[in-house]
């Protein structure tokens, strides 16, 4: 779609890719390329776990930090977030509608969305076209 197929994705697909970018707000970290701007955000999960706050103590908004993930091959990577207590991409896109634990050191970014019943399932739809329909076997071989 980016690159100008508008067959590429679904519909809906291309609906969840403005959520994305708009309501959403993912872009702001997940970007280029690769969905990532390889930064750190405390995103509000409930863990004991300080992630960068342990090499960084006295800065506040590294408490809790893990780095942004690029959204490539989004699909097979789960259980999500960075100790896997996020089982579905579906209870990822809760997570981050309801906008996770309020303490000072989740991001500014993170915040209640109020997404709808169909925005959460268009942005799923498009989160699902980042993941190729090769399997991982499928592996092109070089020829001697």
């Amino acid at each position: 779609m980016v690159e100008g197929d508008e067959q590429a994705i679904s519909e809906q697909a291309k609906r969840g890719f403005v959520i994305f970018n708009t309501k959403g707000q993912c872009s702001s970290c997940h970007e280029g390329w690769n969905f990532t701007n390889d930064g750190f955000q405390d995103i509000g999960l409930p863990s004991t776990d300080i992630g960068r706050g342990k090499y960084l103590p006295d800065i506040i908004k590294m408490q809790h930090a893990f780095k942004t993930p690029g959204l490539r091959e989004i699909t097979s990577r789960a259980p999500y977030m960075h100790d896997g207590s996020v089982a579905t991409l579906e209870d990822v896109v809760e997570h981050y509608d309801q906008g996770g634990l309020d303490r000072p050191s989740r991001s500014d970014l993170i915040k209640p969305l109020g997404l709808t019943s169909q925005e959460k399932a268009d942005l799923i739809a498009f989160l699902n076209t980042l993941t190729s329909n090769l399997s991982p076997t499928a592996v092109p071989t070089l020829p001697r």
